[in-house]
């Protein structure tokens, strides 16, 4: 009942209750007119007019790519992505997140019954391992960043270091999250007593969708000698003047400081908050001429 539609307790025991006395495939199936009244009628019929919209189409592939697309389909219908999405902006949680991540994870099943099934049967599958390894000392541990602090490990390796992905801040994000991701990132690489390693790749599956992407801005915050770079993907030097937090002045914009630095193909591309509020995408080597390097905005960066 997610997001509160005034569908509560009171009104599921009525439902059930009717649901008994009639026999019925579901308990949407028992409403009857009259039997509930204000904003819990009208979410019974949001909720029966959403079901028959659903109904048939998990076995109608051509409606879907697959059972990921579905699920976020529904998500978005019912309310639940917009009503964890501005949970998470209050809350600094991560709601939204994960559903996308159940999107990402269900895109390697077929939107039929059959798909459906199999992938429910894999989550139980997952979870019972979980518990039977629960008393195994020699295993790893998988954990998010938000719940290493006050933990150590002897060997830490940090994945999904790809830019939109952590961190996730987009052009339109305020400054405040992309350092609060930046300190985030900063507790989990003090995890490592010894060894400490990170992952990017090239192209992933987000939400459902193959993007192309770039590696972590958060990784040219850490000096190249102490770096070394195995695999395809190589992480190309960022000029020192570009890095985020540098602080700058264009002769159109104004004051502004670096919010993040983009290779680009050996091509810097840098995102600039500026002091009028704007938040403006530039191309250095040719824009140069328009711009003077202040300095840094703290010794944070």
């Amino acid at each position: 009942n997610k997001p509160a539609r005034g569908f509560g307790k009171i009104s599921v025991d009525k439902m059930l209750s009717e649901a008994r006395r009639t026999p019925t495939q579901d308990i949407l199936s028992a409403y009857r007119p009259g039997l509930l009244s204000g904003k819990a009628a009208k979410a019974v019929e949001f909720l029966r007019e959403l079901t028959e919209q659903y109904r048939g189409l998990a076995d109608s592939e051509q409606q879907f790519k697959h059972l990921g697309s579905l699920v976020q389909h529904l998500t978005e219908a019912s309310g639940l992505l917009g009503h964890y999405r501005e949970i998470d902006r209050v809350e600094n949680s991560q709601r939204y997140d994960n559903i996308n991540e159940l999107v990402t994870a269900a895109a390697g099943y077929p939107a039929n019954s059959e798909g459906l099934t199999a992938f429910l049967e894999l989550v139980e599958l997952d979870q019972a391992a979980l518990e039977e390894e629960e008393g195994d000392e020699d295993r790893v541990t998988l954990i998010t960043m938000h719940n290493t602090k006050g933990l150590e490990f002897d060997h830490v390796i940090i994945t999904g270091l790809e830019e939109g992905l952590f961190p996730r801040s987009s052009d339109n994000a305020d400054s405040d999250d992309l350092e609060e991701e930046r300190r985030l990132f900063y507790v989990a690489i003090t995890r490592a007593r010894k060894h400490l390693a990170f992952t990017f790749c090239k192209r992933r599956m987000l939400w459902g969708h193959y993007q192309n992407l770039n590696p972590s801005s958060f990784l040219w915050d850490i000096p190249p000698d102490s770096l070394q770079q195995d695999g395809f993907v190589k992480l190309e030097p960022i000029p020192r003047q570009w890095r985020p937090g540098t602080k700058l002045i264009h002769d159109e914009y104004g004051v502004g400081v670096v919010q993040k630095c983009l290779a680009n193909g050996g091509h810097p591309t840098i995102h600039v908050q500026f002091e009028s509020g704007r938040r403006v995408t530039l191309l250095p080597e040719f824009s140069s001429h328009k711009i003077e390097i202040l300095g840094n905005v703290s010794d944070d960066y």
